[in-house]
C-alpha cells in the first residue's frame, strides 16, 4: 500500500493534458473510481463501475465512455484498469478464492454466534471490493445487536473466539476473526461516524471515500429480521454518494445458501441476563487496552458507548483518502 502514495505514474503529460481538455463528468467519475479501487489492487468490470459512480447514469453510458480511454487504460477479461497495471487482475482472480475460504470459515463461527440470542446481524467488513482479501488478513466483523445488549453480546463473542482461539494476535493475524465494531439496532444510522474535513477540495468532495465504499461493501453472512434491509434503509443517505448502487446484493456464500437464522435461534429465556448488561460493560472496560481507553470518544476512529463500540486503533481511513487523493492528481493536477 504504501507505494501508492507516490502512483502518479499511470498516465503521461500528454494524455493528462488530453484527458483534462475534456470536461465530460462521467469521465471523470470513472477516473475516480477506478483510482480509489486501484489502491487496493483491484481491477473493475463495468457493472461495478457505474455501481461505485458518484454521478446518476445508466449502466450503457459507462460502457460508451470506457470505449474512449484507450490512452489511459486497459481491459482484460472483463476488467478495467489504469494502463501498466494489468497485473492486477490475477490479483484479483486470486483473491477470489482465497476470500472464499475465509467467508467459509466465519459463516462456520457464525453457526455458534447463532446461539447468542441478541444478534441480530454479521457481516464481514473489511473487503473493499467483491472477494478481495488476500492471503495474510484477518476477518474483521461488523455485528448490529438488540438494544441495551451491546456489551452482553460482545462479551459472549470474544470469549467464545477466545475459547477457540481464531482471534487475531499482534503476530498472527491470518484468518483469525476480529469482532471490532458492534452497532445496536437504534443506532444503525452510520453517517454520524464519517471522517470530514475543512478543505474545499473539489475532488473528493469532502468524503469519507473508505466509510462509504466499506459501508456498501459489507458481506452479511448472518441476519434476522430482516435487520441487513433496516441497516440500508437507515443508510439511505449512501444514495446522495454512489445514486447508482443497489443494496442489499448477495455473493453466492449469502444469498439462498446463507445461514438460516429463524430456524435455529436459541430458545433459551434470556430475560435475566439482560440485568447482566451494566456487569458485562464494567468486566470489559476494565481489562481493555489501555490505548482504547485513551483514544476513545475523540474522534471517530474509536468509538465507546452503549450505541457503538468502534474499536479501530488503526483506521486508516485518512490515510486511504490522501492516497486517493495523490493517485486523483495524476489526472487532475
Amino acid at each position: 500500500f504504501d507505494r501508492q502514495f507516490d502512483c502518479c505514474y499511470f498516465i503521461s503529460k500528454y494524455e493528462n493534458q488530453k484527458f483534462m481538455n475534456n470536461n465530460n463528468t462521467i469521465q471523470k467519475a470513472i477516473i475516480k473510481v477506478i483510482a480509489f479501487f486501484d489502491l487496493f489492487d483491484y481491477p473493475l468490470t463495468e457493472y461495478e463501475i457505474w455501481k461505485y459512480l458518484d454521478k446518476k447514469c445508466e449502466l450503457q453510458d459507462v460502457t460508451n465512455e470506457l470505449k474512449k480511454f484507450n490512452n489511459l487504460m486497459q481491459k482484460r477479461y472483463d476488467f478495467y484498469f489504469f494502463k501498466n497495471r494489468e497485473c492486477i487482475v490475477d490479483k484479483r482472480i486470486n483473491r477470489r478464492g482465497v476470500t472464499k475460504k475465509k467467508i467459509k470459515k466465519a459463516l462456520w463461527v457464525c453457526k455458534i454466534f447463532k446461539f447468542i440470542p441478541w444478534i441480530k446481524m454479521v457481516a464481514i467488513g473489511n473487503i473493499i471490493g467483491t472477494y478481495n482479501l488476500n492471503e495474510q488478513s484477518d476477518i474483521d466483523l461488523f455485528i448490529i445487536t438488540k438494544n441495551n445488549k451491546i456489551w452482553t453480546t460482545r462479551f459472549f463473542c470474544v470469549g467464545l473466539l477466545t475459547i477457540l482461539g481464531i482471534r487475531p494476535k499482534e503476530n498472527n493475524k491470518k484468518d483469525k476473526l476480529c469482532p471490532s465494531f458492534f452497532i445496536t439496532e437504534g443506532a444503525m444510522d452510520l453517517s454520524q461516524l464519517m471522517l470530514y474535513n475543512n478543505s474545499e477540495d473539489i475532488l473528493t468532495n469532502n468524503i469519507d471515500i473508505y466509510f462509504i465504499y466499506w459501508l456498501t461493501g459489507l458481506v452479511v453472512i448472518y441476519d434476522v429480521d430482516k435487520t441487513y434491509e433496516k441497516f440500508i434503509g437507515s443508510n439511505s443517505w449512501i444514495k446522495q454518494y454512489l445514486p447508482n448502487w443497489q443494496g442489499g446484493e448477495k455473493t453466492e456464500e449469502t444469498g439462498a445458501g446463507h445461514l438460516s437464522a429463524e430456524a435455529d435461534r436459541c430458545p433459551v429465556p434470556v430475560s435475566s441476563v439482560g440485568k447482566l448488561e451494566k456487569c458485562f460493560k464494567k468486566i470489559q472496560l476494565k481489562i481493555m487496552p489501555r490505548q482504547l481507553k485513551e483514544m476513545a470518544n475523540k474522534n471517530t476512529k474509536v468509538v465507546i458507548n452503549d450505541k457503538i463500540l468502534k474499536l479501530h486503533v488503526n483506521d486508516r481511513r485518512d490515510k486511504y483518502r490522501k492516497a486517493f487523493l495523490n493517485n486523483l492528481k495524476a489526472y487532475f493536477a
